[in-house]
């Protein structure tokens, strides 16, 4: 080996000798196939930058076909060597490109294995963001703060958000930078805040913070990027779009971050920048029904349902905007308001119309996959689903959210568990994927940790409907009657539905209380006239112990293909039911799709 090349790259503990081809781990070897050695030398070596997926395909694999599939296999591997969920913090992957080695990286000419490693040097004072100057490459780390609307019109509220994930997403594609999530920076929404601090405690190099100035045909927002390490000002700068072109926003902010921070942008930074709405005028309405989904309130849904679908006039091209609606379609169908067969054949259209205008989206198969998964029966053609958008997207959080349901109706409990917590690990504050990590305890029969983990929820987010219907449901689990129907009651103070009434009316018959039968009564006289969910008023006789009554009630849920039917193997509220053979049959009628 010339005097130039190193023989070991050091990062974190490890070290890769390159003349003897292994990864070392302190004095222990850790185990790695030829060609995960191969890809782990290849990020090694351009560490920092992105290697799209067909280079390292041709590096590692030369003059051999081979699919995407297993190069993904190669980094997963890598990862698991690398300390499992520890691996993703150096193995990045970028989605429909390719994966960028993002951990510093010191090179090490040759030099006896058992030379001690010194510790990098203080950083001086002129270096960039503080990062010590050394021959090591290193990805700089961004927080980007929720904007702050500083102008007189409420109506820019709904910007705050959706400007804050657009600069995410664009930034999150480009070398050299990593991005927190926008879940780990929420809890800091509308607050006026010091970003050093901040930085500090999300252990970031840079925060960046912005505000809404202005607002009206044209909007002025003040960006700025703040050293962590010094507390001075990088760059700051004062952006005033036009309505028409504000779609372009973000693309603006992220090219003048790069140039400040002296970073190349890659050759097909256009393509990667270009907003995937073609007119602004839906782009605006986009971000409306991104902003009222996340309020994940009754209203909220049929505003956001109202804004995607003003997008989807404007540009129906809009595949986003499409998929939008999907899952605003799906998740108000959980509050029992609307019959499924109307709310799901509009999300069904709407998710295959996105597929078909973007097959690369995650979020598109993650949708179609809850379809199947809810609704059809299907759970094989789910799981199928959530593999495709996983391999579009590892890092889509919610696609490790929805497989972990998958999972966990298909009876594997551990990799159910294992894919709550990598959906947790990626967007550790957003409160669906926090609550649907009490509803795998729950459904594990795990009642403590469901109402441990449903707590932590409640403390993010006091109104959040399902959460608290889900601790209600655990203290059902505990025979703690009095304070499940003390966290229904709260619920809904938040929202009235028919389906809280039946888990509220379950409750009352548990602890043997009149108030179950008034429950029952107003919920069958409110079925004759509207939609009510068969599955509430089968809940109620099933706290009554009237199980003739509860089986043909479940019967109708199940012919409706209603979204409760897809609890029906595992939900702890009818295990009263389980020794009867007609719900055995009704079971097996739930699943015979499953085995198609």
């Amino acid at each position: 080996m010339s005097s130039t090349s190193p023989r070991f790259y050091d990062f974190g503990p490890f070290r890769v000798d390159l003349t003897e081809h292994v990864l070392l781990r302190g004095s222990e070897t850790v185990p790695l196939t030829p060609k995960a050695f191969e890809t782990l030398v290849h990020l090694l070596r351009h560490n920092g930058r992105i290697v799209i997926k067909q280079e390292l395909l041709k590096m590692v694999w030369p003059e051999t076909y081979v699919e995407e599939a297993t190069l993904a296999q190669n980094v997963f591997t890598l990862r698991k060597a690398l300390g499992g969920s520890e691996g993703e913090q150096y193995i990045q992957t970028i989605p429909r490109r390719g994966y960028r080695f993002v951990a510093p990286v010191t090179e090490v000419m040759d030099e006896p294995a058992d030379v001690p490693l010194t510790p990098a040097p203080a950083a001086p004072s002129g270096s960039p963001l503080g990062v010590p100057i050394t021959n090591e490459r290193r990805a700089f780390s961004i927080a980007v703060l929720p904007l702050i609307n500083s102008s007189a019109d409420p109506e820019a509220e709904y910007l705050t958000d959706g400007i804050t994930e657009s600069i995410v997403n664009t930034l999150s594609l480009l070398p050299e930078l990593k991005i927190k999530a926008c879940s780990t920076v929420l809890p800091f929404k509308g607050l006026e805040t010091d970003p050093q601090a901040i930085g500090r405690k999300l252990a970031v190099d840079s925060v960046l913070v912005g505000r809404i100035v202005g607002f009206s045909e044209n909007i002025s927002i003040r960006m700025e990027l703040v050293d962590v390490n010094h507390g001075w000002q990088i760059w700051g700068e004062e952006y005033n779009q036009g309505l028409s072109e504000f779609h372009h926003f973000q693309a603006a902010v992220t090219k003048d971050i790069f140039e400040k921070l002296s970073l190349k942008l890659p050759a097909d930074w256009q393509l990667l920048s270009k907003p995937r709405a073609h007119k602004a005028e839906a782009y605006q309405f986009y971000l409306k029904g991104r902003y009222f989904l996340n309020q994940r309130t009754i209203q909220g849904y049929k505003k956001a349902i109202d804004y995607f679908e003003h997008a989807i006039e404007i540009d129906f091209s809009y595949a986003l905007a499409h998929c939008g609606l999907a899952d605003s379609y799906i998740k108000y169908d959980f509050y029992g308001i609307t019959a499924p067969w109307e709310t799901i054949a509009k999300a069904r259209a709407a998710t295959a119309r996105s597929i078909e205008l973007d097959p690369t989206l995650a979020e598109s198969h993650t949708s179609l996959a809850a379809i199947k998964l809810i609704y059809d029966r299907d759970i094989l053609g789910a799981e199928r689903e959530f593999k495709v958008a996983l391999r579009l997207n590892p890092n889509y959080a919610h696609a490790h959210d929805g497989y972990a349901h998958c999972l966990l109706e298909m009876n594997q409990i551990d990799d159910s568990l294992k894919e709550c917590k990598s959906a947790l690990e990626l967007d550790p504050y957003d409160l669906e994927i926090n609550q649907h990590f009490g509803w795998y305890y729950l459904h594990a029969r795990q009642p403590d940790l469901a109402i441990e983990q449903l707590m932590k929820t409640l403390e993010m987010g006091a109104d959040f409907y399902r959460a608290r219907i889900l601790l209600g449901i655990a203290y059902v689990q505990k025979k703690s009657f009095s304070q499940a129907i003390d966290e229904f009651i709260r619920a809904g103070e938040v929202e009235k539905t028919p389906v809280l009434s039946g888990f509220l009316g379950h409750a009352y018959a548990l602890a043997e209380r009149k108030e179950a039968v008034e429950i029952l009564d107003e919920l069958l006289e409110q079925s004759l006239n509207s939609y009510v969910p068969p599955y509430s008023i089968a809940l109620v006789y099933t706290g009554l112990g009237k199980r003739d009554e509860a089986l043909e009630w479940l019967q109708k849920a199940l012919v409706e293909h209603s979204r409760w039917h897809g609890w029906l193997r595992i939900t702890p509220e009818l295990d009263s039911l389980r020794s009867d053979p007609r719900f055995t049959e009704l079971l097996e009628h739930r699943f015979t799709r499953v085995q198609n």
